[in-house]
């Protein structure tokens, strides 16, 4: 799933994790963070797969630890050699009896080419019970790299689409109410007028929704009449296409903007 930064992509990525897990269809999730060392790169990445698939196959598991045994350096290995060794020859000895899920969110935070060049041309290896559920950002050399495999179907986010535009109405009124209930205003609030006013804001991105809400629960930010909260009710960035919209409330906090 590929869209910009704000649509969501993020916590779709948790749902699909959370909805496989409850069906016991979950082996591994990874989530790509670039201000989190163990999380910004690769290195990880295809150790924490192994480890998680591990317990689901015991065949697999004697075969990844002796492989590690015979073979300690593969912790520090390149990405290409851990998937090589960790998943794919164990996977291909073992194989799973049912669907294998595995989820990764944020590739745009990893910029490994030899990443790419795993998901491009050695994931379609895997035995046919893999299936990877992975988000990313529109960055060109990972829709120029996926695009062209034929085993990678490409989904992206409607913003406008009336799916997204009830997601977000949903999402404005449950925020404006738990708001109204940690500020102890009244259960007559939100109110239609204000959920529907605070959705034609948001304009399809449930960012802008979630960094709304945190900026109104926060006494301290909301009283202080900051630079970040005025841009926020900024009316003139209202009609703005999402991703410049997006770019300058990143611009202005990026710390506080983390989701999707």
């Amino acid at each position: 799933m590929s869209d910009l930064a704000g649509t969501g992509k993020s916590s779709i990525a948790h749902s699909v994790a959370k909805r496989c897990y409850d069906a016991g269809l979950l082996a591994s999730s990874f989530f790509f963070d670039r201000d989190v060392s163990e999380r910004n790169g690769p290195q990880n990445l295809f150790t924490s797969i192994a480890r998680d698939l591990a317990p689901l196959n015991r065949g697999f598991a004697e075969r990844v630890n002796l492989i590690l045994e015979n073979e300690r350096s593969l912790a520090w290995a390149s990405p290409s050699r851990q998937f090589d060794q960790l998943i794919l020859a164990p996977s291909l000895v073992h194989q799973f009896s049912g669907p294998v899920v595995i989820v990764i969110d944020a590739l745009d935070e990893d910029h490994d080419p030899g990443l790419l060049n795993i998901l491009c041309n050695e994931i379609s290896k895997l035995p046919g019970s893999f299936r990877i559920f992975l988000t990313s950002r529109p960055e060109d050399h990972i829709v120029i790299a996926l695009s062209h495999a034929a085993h990678v179907h490409q989904r992206s986010i409607d913003i406008s689409g009336d799916a997204n535009k009830s997601d977000i109405g949903l999402y404005c009124r449950d925020r404006l109410r738990h708001i109204a209930f940690q500020k102890r205003l009244g259960t007559d609030l939100p109110g239609a007028q204000l959920s529907k006013e605070l959705q034609i804001k948001a304009e399809g991105l449930s960012i802008w929704v979630s960094a709304v809400s945190e900026y109104l629960s926060n006494p301290k930010t909301y009283e202080s009449g900051s630079k970040f909260g005025s841009l926020l009710f900024d009316r003139n960035l209202s009609g703005l296409p999402a991703e410049q919209k997006m770019d300058k409330l990143y611009a202005e906090n990026p710390q506080q903007l983390r989701l999707g």
